[in-house]
């Protein structure tokens, strides 16, 4: 009896926690992609979340520690793509197309994404450890890579195309198209953000990889 009624006062404390966690997540995502790991205080965090400060310090022990879990985070949804993942070996002839629309689709969706990517690059990429890359690496890239490669011998992609310029490739230009599309719009005098010329790049990106 004693013990029901225990769980019963624990329960509501951590369900507070995990909404707390959501909360300051939530918030930090948002000023971390508009100001950077150096830009952002906890301060303004707190102040978003609606959450104090020391509470943040004991859930991420510091500034440093909320952003490298706010990239962890990003990183794993874009990781965590079903269309991605459940691609098998029937699906080889047309994995390029799907992936570009899945990246793109990403991005359009999660505009934090590309900025914090920027953000971090600036940063000079240091604030994951190389077990969180080998952790994201394994979600998706390798599952793709395995399948390009088992592509490469049965002729559907170039054999002399290296899986990292491949995907490169598809990352570059999926990213590029929504962090730079207001300016490359202007340059090249034509709306990006038209569904046509998604489609219309996303043919012919296919067309030049396979």
């Amino acid at each position: 009896m004693v013990k029901k009624e225990t769980e019963k006062l624990i329960l509501p404390v951590q369900e507070r926690a995990v909404k707390s966690k959501e909360k300051i997540l939530s918030a930090a995502e948002t000023v971390f992609s508009q100001k950077g790991l150096h830009g952002a205080r906890i301060d303004e965090i707190a102040q978003i979340s609606k959450v104090n400060k020391q509470r943040i310090y004991a859930y991420f022990g510091s500034k440093k520690g909320l952003y490298r879990e706010i990239l962890m985070k990003v990183y794993s949804l874009a990781a965590t793509n079903e269309k991605i993942l459940s691609l098998s070996e029937e699906a080889i002839p047309k994995m390029t197309r799907i992936i570009i629309e899945s990246f793109f689709d990403f991005h359009e969706h999660n505009p934090q994404f590309w900025r914090l990517l920027a953000w971090e690059n600036l940063n000079g990429g240091k604030s994951l450890k190389r077990e969180d890359w080998q952790k994201i690496r394994s979600s998706y890239i390798f599952h793709i890579q395995n399948l390009y490669e088992l592509g490469q011998q049965k002729g559907f992609f170039k054999k002399n195309i290296d899986f990292s310029t491949y995907i490169l490739a598809i990352f570059s230009i999926t990213y590029f198209y929504y962090s730079n599309q207001l300016t490359i719009s202007h340059l090249l005098n034509f709306n990006l953000e038209t569904k046509l010329v998604r489609q219309k790049i996303s043919e012919q990106v296919t067309e030049i990889l396979t």
